[in-house]
């Protein structure tokens, strides 16, 4: 895990330099096998040393040594593997299937307003804020999203905790949240697989709404899913007209989202697992709107494989684009 790091920085003095002026080191001074530097504003350069060829590390005042990774350890308070992932993620390499991008954030996308609180009093962040950085996952490509994709919706990545970063946004598209996907083997029984920001509510807003808001205003028609990679997914096969709830319940809030942009007609697609019970209780809820807008369910699951919990993106665009076609019946009241 460490081995790409230590390739890259043995006998690279500038790149050593980097890492340390980057992670908070002071008056850091080259001095031919080693660099010299100073834990903090109030030592000397010499006070710290680490060796170029081997990365051997030591602090002279309290007599304590290890490596690279240590000097990070000590001054960040990291464990090992945050470690080797923080200066993976100054070095541009491979992050646990992790490729960073380098491009500026959009200041109209973001709002750009520090801690500001919209007007039905859900927090937006700046992108001052924002500490994760933009990625592509090597994880989201296996499941049918593309690099563009990705980059479009603004995935990022939590280097700390080694959790993948997706970047909610409201109507306007202001950043209003973020729901974190573990990038590691999950243990059996693991019950931690998302983890949503602190705050962040995610039934008073839609995933892909900002992005998709155009075509699914032109067409009054959208399919709403559970997740954000059916959205990712359905972008990526080039189908705009969707959106994600974040879970399977569907809020009077975010019915009011769609149908403030005129939406007529709602396709309610649930993962594969559903049945018109679970269907029934959530769109019942909405039989005051009915003389506004249209339900559409998935009428069965027989293209997806029984358990497999499978979203109706999951299994590619042919097969999405059959279901839309051929599975859907219209919710009656």
């Amino acid at each position: 895990m460490a081995d790409s790091v230590i390739a890259e920085l043995r006998n690279s003095p500038d790149k050593i330099e980097y890492v340390l002026d980057q992670t908070g080191f002071y008056n850091i001074k080259n001095k031919g096998r080693s660099i010299h530097f100073a834990f903090d504003d109030e030592g000397g350069s010499g006070s710290c040393v680490i060796n170029i060829e081997n990365l051997g590390y030591y602090r002279f005042s309290r007599s304590e040594g290890g490596d690279i990774f240590s000097a990070v350890m000590q001054k960040r308070d990291l464990n090992f593997p945050q470690s080797i992932s923080y200066i993976k993620g100054l070095l541009g390499l491979d992050n646990s299937s992790i490729t960073f991008i380098d491009r500026k954030d959009k200041e109209k996308l973001f709002g750009g307003v520090f801690n500001k609180y919209k007007e039905d009093n859900y927090r937006v962040y700046s992108i001052n804020e924002i500490d994760y950085k933009l990625c592509i996952s090597d994880l989201f490509l296996k499941d049918k999203i593309d690099a563009f994709t990705q980059s479009y919706f603004d995935v990022r990545y939590d280097m700390w905790n080694e959790r993948i970063v997706i970047t909610w946004k409201d109507k306007d598209g202001n950043i209003v949240g973020f729901n974190n996907r573990a990038n590691f083997e999950l243990p059996e029984g693991y019950q931690f697989k998302y983890l949503t920001s602190e705050g962040f509510v995610k039934n008073n807003h839609l995933f892909g709404l900002y992005e998709n808001k155009e075509f699914i205003e032109k067409s009054k028609a959208v399919v709403v899913v559970e997740s954000e990679k059916s959205v990712m997914q359905a972008f990526s096969f080039g189908y705009r007209n969707i959106v994600a709830l974040g879970s399977s319940n569907f809020s009077e809030r975010q019915l009011n989202l769609l149908l403030e942009l005129g939406v007529t007609t709602i396709v309610y697609a649930l993962d594969e697992g559903s049945d018109f019970i679970k269907v029934s209780n959530v769109l019942d809820r909405f039989k005051g709107y009915r003389d506004r807008a249209g339900f559409c369910y998935i009428k069965n699951y027989n293209r997806f494989i029984s358990g497999s919990k499978d979203s109706p993106t999951d299994n590619g665009k042919d097969v999405f684009m059959e279901i839309l076609k051929n599975d859907l019946v219209q919710y009656k009241y």
